[in-house]
């Protein structure tokens, strides 16, 4: 898979015309909406790039936070995704959402300018292997995970700091 889309579709994938085929077919809502966010990535990008410097200043301004960090991990099928979209509806926590997923250099920025859009948004319990719906919603964050590991999850490197 070439580059720019790698951060959507894995390298080694080889049939993704085929893969959107059956998500279209299976997926429902959520399934639809994943595949809606490969376009809404490129398209997203200039804008993106825009909000970068924004974003940089804005983590110089951020104090460490008061309350300890809870990442929900587990391998797939786990059942990571009810329990992140539990906590989301039962505690007041922040989360990363399908909107920063397709800003992943400016995702605060981002946020901060699509705010109006996403407060009604309710966080669901229905997924799509981990793909969910609406720009509010919970994401998996791999684009978070990206800047340590690369963007090659078959092969991870090791990174002491994000880039």
């Amino acid at each position: 898979m070439s580059a720019p889309f790698s951060r959507f579709i894995p390298r080694h994938f080889r049939d993704p015309f085929g893969l959107a085929w059956r998500v279209a077919n299976s997926g429902g809502s959520e399934g639809r909406f994943a595949l809606l966010s490969v376009p809404l990535g490129v398209i997203a990008a200039p804008l993106d790039l825009a909000l970068q410097p924004t974003e940089k200043d804005a983590y110089g301004r951020y104090e460490q936070p008061q309350r300890p960090m809870a990442l929900v991990c587990g391998p797939s099928r786990s059942g990571t995704s009810v329990v992140t979209a539990a906590l989301i509806r039962t505690l007041p926590v922040g989360y990363v959402n399908n909107l920063m997923a397709a800003f992943p250099r400016s995702p605060l920025a981002a946020n901060r300018l699509f705010r109006m859009r996403l407060n009604n948004q309710k966080v669901g319990l229905k997924t799509y292997y981990g793909r969910t719906s609406g720009f509010g919603a919970q994401n998996d964050g791999l684009f978070l995970w990206d800047r340590w590991f690369g963007e090659d999850r078959t092969n991870p490197r090791h990174r002491s700091r994000p880039e």
